[in-house]
């Protein structure tokens, strides 16, 4: 049994080795080994182990130790599997695996060990540097994740942000003679969308005190790390203000514009995947993302990112307009 144990722990070991080299370089299918050796790790080996140890001791000491331990590494590594992912509730998860370790497992391993003749207190000593050294690399691993993740999106939003003024100019330039009546609905209800994004937008900035220019310069923003300004700024009491309630509406009323446009049905299917949003009107999942708990600077992201891509769909109406069959007769 011992040996099967050794050769499992052994070979546990080796594909998280393997796995955190492919996530350092950003190879396929890291994400699927890494997942795999903490679960090997957690729900496999450690147990084992710990049975294992659990059998050669004696005592409801002994057994509570095991279960303590188990519960302490299972919640230490997924924190951090949790983190590295980047799946939802990671902070939280992470937020509880910091102080668990001391809180929870060193004092049962205090009382336990204080029952134990002879037992070398410098066992206790490396515990506590192991606890502390946890404790450093996964405050550390959090910070640069966060730090990595605000950094991507303020790039995104210069992107975005420059990708719109292109987009202005291009339709200041155009000159339009004459579209159909089904294509100039479709791109009032866009200009319509256009304008509730911008209010959102600004009552953010206007919430961080930053104005409401989009021309503003992101690094002058505070709080980008900020999980709760955006629910602050477009939810009152828990229910959602008046922008993100027009944000609904006109998001509605756009994708019911574009299905007349585009009768094949292609560029509403496009719409519908870029949006994020499903065909049922009444229930669009996009602007929940705006007040879910999420960095400031990606809920900042999601809405410049909405709006380029509203302004790209109206020059796509724009430039596959043609008037309507009962106007060329």
């Amino acid at each position: 049994m011992k040996q099967k144990i050794h050769i499992l722990g052994t070979a546990t070991v080796m594909l998280l080795v393997v796995a955190v080299i492919f996530k350092i370089n950003h190879w396929p299918a890291a994400g699927i080994m890494l997942t795999l050796g903490m679960f090997s790790l957690l729900l496999v080996f450690l147990p084992l182990a710990l049975v294992n140890n659990y059998k050669n001791a004696s005592g409801e000491r002994s057994f509570l130790m095991a279960v303590t331990t188990w519960l302490t590494g299972f919640i230490m590594f997924g924190s951090m599997l949790f983190k590295i992912m980047h799946w939802p509730g990671a902070g939280i998860v992470l937020m509880i695996a910091l102080p668990f370790p001391f809180v929870v497992f060193l004092p049962v391993y205090l009382i336990v060990t204080s029952k134990i003749k002879g037992f070398d207190i410098n066992n206790t000593i490396y515990i506590l540097f192991l606890l502390a050294a946890h404790s450093v690399f996964a405050a550390l691993l959090a910070l640069n994740v966060s730090r990595d993740r605000i950094v991507d999106a303020t790039v995104l939003i210069r992107h975005y942000e420059g990708a719109e003024k292109i987009m202005e100019k291009s339709m200041e330039a155009e000159t339009i003679s004459h579209i159909s009546p089904s294509s100039e609905a479709a791109m009032n209800a866009a200009d319509d969308l256009l304008g509730i994004i911008r209010k959102n937008r600004e009552r953010i900035r206007k919430t961080i005190g930053s104005g409401s220019s989009s021309d503003s310069d992101i690094t002058d923003i505070n709080f980008l790390e900020s999980r709760s300004i955006a629910e602050k700024a477009l939810t009152q009491e828990g229910e959602p203000v008046e922008e993100l309630r027009l944000l609904n509406e006109a998001l509605g009323k756009f994708m019911s514009g574009l299905k007349k446009v585009d009768t094949s049905g292609d560029m509403p299917e496009l719409a519908y995947n870029i949006f994020g949003i499903n065909e049922n009107l009444r229930d669009i999942p996009w602007p929940d993302r705006l007040v879910a708990s999420n960095y400031l600077v990606w809920v900042i992201a999601d809405i410049n990112a909405m709006e380029v891509n509203t302004m790209i769909f109206k020059e796509m109406i724009l430039a596959g307009s043609i008037p309507d069959k009962e106007i060329t007769e």
